[in-house]
């Protein structure tokens, strides 16, 4: 009996943790977005310029700093913007660059803006598409 309830405990704990974790694919409108992003500009991590972001058509990004990952998760619809929201545990984040909480401000085929659109003087950084 008590291996039965521990196994639909299991199972229900899968099942909420499956259906929790909503983001946003890339497709129609931001299917440009899908692909490599090199840093061009605006705030970074003590002036490294390779960095590098990947956004995943199914809705997920990484982010690398000198070919290292430092920064994984979803990316998830807010209102008019795109949020970056980071996967836990936060072992990656081992950088000072960081996108969770930060938004895709605006983009083209191949220019990204990300910052914070509520911070009047708040920086932004720059990436660009090869």
């Amino acid at each position: 009996m008590k291996t039965k309830l521990t196994r639909l405990v299991i199972i229900a704990l899968m099942i909420g943790f499956l259906t929790n974790c909503k983001k946003t694919k890339l497709t129609g409108e931001y299917e440009n977005l899908a692909g490599t992003w090199h840093w061009s500009g605006g705030w970074s991590d003590h002036g490294s310029k390779d960095i590098k972001l990947d956004l995943k058509e199914r809705g997920r990004y990484k982010l690398y700093k000198d070919g290292k990952k430092i920064e994984h998760g979803r990316l998830l619809k807010d209102g008019k913007y795109i949020k970056f929201i980071k996967d836990f545990p936060s072992k990656f984040n081992l950088s000072t660059f960081k996108l969770h909480d930060r938004k895709i401000l605006n983009h083209t085929d191949t220019q990204l803006s990300i910052g914070l659109p509520d911070v009047w003087d708040g920086s932004s950084s720059g990436f660009e598409k090869n």
